[in-house]
């Protein structure tokens, strides 16, 4: 899967707290700096943001509705991009990451095309074994009218 290591050299919880920053849009009343992730500035009796993959991106969404959402590592704290998590007072909070996340990875890294690698809260690994039954089966389809070709086609005319 695709995280901020490898995908924007992300390496750090510190790193991320500065690319956070270099990203936090300042166009809402919210404070201008977002603070570094310690302890002081991190609470855990919120709502937490929720992990999903997306194209083959580990992320999470801000769950104060915002529309906020950021890449992410395992292990990280949140702090949306968008609000800066302005309802709890600018303050960092957790994420909740599934029980299965290296049997998410093993299960989306078998589909070859990353926009098909897709998974959300509650999604079980059976379900997404089936779903790739059938993405593979449609990709290696020579009916034109396959859905899965279908929707390659008209993605390639995007």
């Amino acid at each position: 899967m695709r995280t901020l290591s490898n995908s924007c050299g992300v390496l750090s919880p510190d790193q991320h707290h500065l690319w956070v920053q270099a990203h936090h849009n300042t166009s809402h009343q919210r404070p201008s700096t977002i603070p570094p992730p310690t302890p002081e500035n991190t609470t855990v009796d919120v709502l937490p943001a929720v992990a999903f993959v997306e194209q083959g991106h580990w992320g999470a969404e801000c769950p104060d509705l915002c529309g906020g959402a950021v890449v992410i590592e395992p292990g990280w704290l949140f702090m949306c991009p968008n609000c800066a998590n302005a309802v709890i007072g600018g303050k960092w909070r957790p994420v909740l990451w599934p029980s299965n996340v290296r049997g998410i990875e093993r299960t989306l890294a078998q589909r070859h095309i990353e926009r098909f690698r897709n998974w959300r809260p509650g999604e079980r690994i059976k379900h997404l074994e089936r779903e790739t039954r059938a993405l593979q089966d449609g990709l290696h389809s020579q009916d034109p009218n396959h859905p899965i070709r279908r929707q390659i086609a008209m993605r390639a005319v995007d």
